[in-house]
């Protein structure tokens, strides 16, 4: 089809078989449902808490994989059990349901976690001390513990 369309648009140039030539269109599959054994033997695998509860947050809220990597520590609401969501698919906010065993696997943060400020790599704590590098900052989302 798209053989043809070239033949009378492009090379014929008579740009009105454009409509009567369009693209066939692409079956979409439904995607595989796992059974309950099969999502147990998945969060199984996971070799340590931060994986399992990764795991967990990716096939509990059906988020996209980069809408967890983004996620934040103030973005889980556990008093009305929500993950909010900040721009994702199209720059779009949404809330999502969580389940009392993901509120239950998710790491709290130690009370000793202080938010770094943008302008600076220090804790805006009583005794500030500098990030380890200012990658590591980044990379951390700007989360480091103060020893």
């Amino acid at each position: 089809m798209a053989a043809l369309r070239f033949f009378f648009v492009r090379t014929l140039r008579r740009p009105e078989f454009r409509e009567f030539l369009p693209y066939p269109r692409d079956r979409r599959r439904l995607p595989d449902i796992l059974s309950l054994d099969e999502v147990t033997r998945l969060l199984d695998a996971a070799s340590n808490l931060f994986r399992r509860a990764l795991l967990m947050t990716l096939y509990g809220t059906g988020m996209r994989r980069s809408e967890v990597a983004h996620l934040q520590v103030q973005d889980v609401d556990s008093q009305r059990m929500l993950i909010r969501v900040n721009a994702g698919k199209g720059g779009k906010s949404r809330d999502l349901p969580l389940s009392p065993a993901l509120l239950e696997t998710l790491p709290r943060p130690p009370c000793h976690i202080h938010r770094c400020t943008a302008s600076s790599n220090r804790v805006n704590q009583a005794a500030p001390r500098p990030a380890t590098t200012p990658a590591a900052s980044r990379a951390s989302g700007g989360w480091v513990l103060p020893c």
